[in-house]
């Protein structure tokens, strides 16, 4: 079970059949580190793997902006921040998917999620 975070951003939760979510999660050291022991984890340490994650947070964004333009201002002011230090979950769904990254730098979750 992955630990709530000190600050809890929900960028936006849109839709009812077609749902789309962003939320960022902040955490203290210790939290944080909890969190990043889970082993659901996988590492961004190579390049097939980081390019992979930016190609889905690409269609995120992409889909999110098909529907909703003037999101596009949540995605300048709340960027999904990650490298190849970062730690990632990707879970597919029949009709969509959820995924979340963890900021092993700035001790962030971005988690994005798409029902379509």
């Amino acid at each position: 079970m992955i630990q709530p975070g000190k600050k809890i951003t929900t960028v936006f939760e849109e839709g009812a059949s077609d749902w789309k979510a962003y939320v960022i999660a902040e955490y203290d050291q210790d939290t944080f580190e909890k969190v990043k022991e889970l082993k659901l984890w996988t590492r961004m340490d190579n390049n097939k793997t980081f390019t992979m994650v930016s190609e889905r947070v690409a269609l995120f964004k992409n889909q999110t902006l098909s529907f909703k333009p003037e999101y596009k201002k949540l995605f300048t002011d709340y960027p999904i921040e990650f490298d190849k230090n970062s730690l990632f979950y990707i879970k597919q769904q029949n009709n969509g998917y959820f995924m979340a990254i963890l900021n092993v730098n700035n001790q962030k979750m971005y988690t994005m999620e798409v029902t379509l």
